[in-house]
């Protein structure tokens, strides 16, 4: 109950599989030191360790242990009773590294802000003893909100939010270097762009992904990915759109790399003007006016009509019969005074539509 399972889940499932993360935060390998709990008995009988619930949350136990062998079988057996000091250890842990999180988050906060410059920021970082230089790339890890809300119900989990994700920010950095700092939607990562070039800057998404999954267990995420480039704030903000707009241009995705949006980053960039808010009142105007569910119903239909498929195809997506589908076409047309037979107009709508998902999930996050 404890670490979330019930009992039927762990039989027959070992130990080091089910609640034993590979890497402790601190950066040790507990795999290798399981292993090695019953090769020196003498040393295991008591010790502290890192272990990760169902849901992907460490805690950190003190286990006793007592060994002896089954009198018919010879077979070692071990009994382990554990004591959660996450508390504990939580507090300790924060009285040795609250000074130092607290200054490179208010330092990367400032150059983000453009409360200090680039070149200020970099003689800082190299005080403070940030291992990380340009040019860089970076990495943004986004949990869904549905996540958050799953896992933190109540505003007095806020403390166990943000213990998690400094922790899994620990990991990470453990891990690969650079620098990894919590935020309000999930994480950020910056690594030097001369270390992961080439196919190393190419893999690095699945590399990430993995730590990812093993500190976010059963969560949903997305990454987005920035291009190597010289600027702190140019690449935090390429990931940042990756991570909340690849979602909208290729659904299919878990990770988005900035490079790989393509046209796609044109609309990005021109999504928050006056023209963009325009263009879209002028394609889809009378059915933006109201939030009404005939509305809603129009939208999404008019989002499958502009993939260009067939209408057998589309029909078959909406659950709907392919008569029905050609009534709210030609209903479509008449509103928006329009012929979806035109590829020009088809177009236009696609991007229309596009810019308003990037208006309602995107624009104005931090």
């Amino acid at each position: 109950e404890y670490f979330g399972y019930a009992a039927s889940e762990l039989l027959n499932h070992s130990f080091k599989e089910k609640l034993i993360p590979q890497l402790e935060s601190t950066g040790r390998d507990l795999w290798q030191a399981f292993g090695e709990t019953f090769f020196d008995k003498d040393n295991h009988a008591h010790h502290v360790l890192e272990n990760v619930k169902k849901d992907g949350r460490r805690v950190w136990v003190e286990w006793t242990n007592r060994f002896g062998y089954d009198s018919s079988t010879k077979e070692l057996r071990v009994v382990s009773i554990g004591m959660d000091i996450s508390s504990r250890r939580r507090a300790e842990t924060l009285l040795k590294v609250n000074y130092e999180r607290r200054r490179r988050n208010e330092l990367l906060t400032d150059v983000l802000q453009s409360r200090i410059t680039e070149e200020a920021f970099w003689d800082l970082a190299k005080q403070e003893g940030l291992t990380i230089s340009s040019p860089l790339f970076c990495s943004f890890i986004v949990l869904g909100l549905d996540t958050i809300h799953q896992k933190f119900p109540s505003p007095g989990d806020m403390e166990q939010w943000h213990a998690w994700l400094d922790t899994a920010a620990d990991i990470i950095k453990t891990r690969f270097g650079g620098v990894a700092w919590p935020t309000e939607q999930g994480i950020a990562v910056l690594q030097p762009g001369a270390k992961y070039s080439g196919a190393a800057y190419a893999g690095w998404g699945d590399s990430l992904l993995g730590v990812a999954r093993d500190c976010f267990r059963g969560s949903t995420f997305t990454i987005g990915i920035s291009s190597i480039h010289s600027e702190i704030r140019t690449t935090f903000r390429q990931a940042k759109d990756a991570a909340f707009a690849g979602p909208i241009f290729h659904p299919d995705r878990g990770i988005y790399y900035w490079r790989d949006l393509g046209v796609c980053r044109l609309i990005l960039e021109q999504a928050n003007s006056g023209g963009a808010k325009l263009f879209v009142k002028e394609w889809l105007g009378p059915l933006c006016d109201s939030q009404t569910s005939k509305n809603r119903e129009w939208l999404e239909t008019l989002q499958e009509v502009v993939t260009g498929d067939a209408l057998t195809v589309i029909a078959n997506r909406l659950h709907i019969h392919p008569k029905t589908l050609s009534f709210r076409i030609k209903k479509i047309e008449q509103l928006l005074k329009v012929s979806l037979d035109d590829s020009e107009t088809r177009l236009s709508i696609a991007v229309a539509l596009k810019l308003k998902k990037l208006h309602e999930k995107t624009i104005g996050k931090a």
